[in-house]
């Protein structure tokens, strides 16, 4: 088991394929890991016993934007699950983008981004 963020790294530059599809980002994303290399991850596995409690959001009725990258199946469909728990949320999907999809489409990443702050916030400026 990693224990730290350099150690996990590789894993996340493998995933979807990403250092193939995009080898310049690749490598920005491995440059800008080094700023996190004292991070001890061990206990990110706990991340997965979390289970929050939506009322809150549900009852406000906060808009929620997820946004899933089509190649990135596992996480999608935990989006899709849970949009269908939330009233007011919505799931955009980035074509040809696996985990990392901010960085791998970063212009589509914030176009949806804006869009939907744009929407629910009012205008920028």
């Amino acid at each position: 088991m990693a224990r730290n963020y350099l150690e996990l790294l590789p894993a996340f530059i493998a995933q979807d394929k990403f250092r193939e599809r995009h080898p310049q980002r690749a490598y920005l994303f491995e440059s800008m890991a080094q700023l996190n290399a004292g991070f001890d991850i061990r206990g990110l596995g706990e991340l997965a016993t979390i289970r929050p409690d939506i009322a809150p959001i549900v009852a406000a009725r906060i808009p929620v934007l997820f946004i899933a990258a089509q190649d990135d199946e596992r996480a999608s469909t935990a989006m899709k699950q849970a949009c269908e728990l939330i009233p007011d949320s919505r799931v955009e999907t980035i074509a040809n983008a696996g985990h990392l999809a901010f960085f791998e489409e970063p212009e589509n990443y914030n176009r949806i981004v804006l869009q939907f702050l744009d929407k629910h916030a009012g205008p920028r400026g």
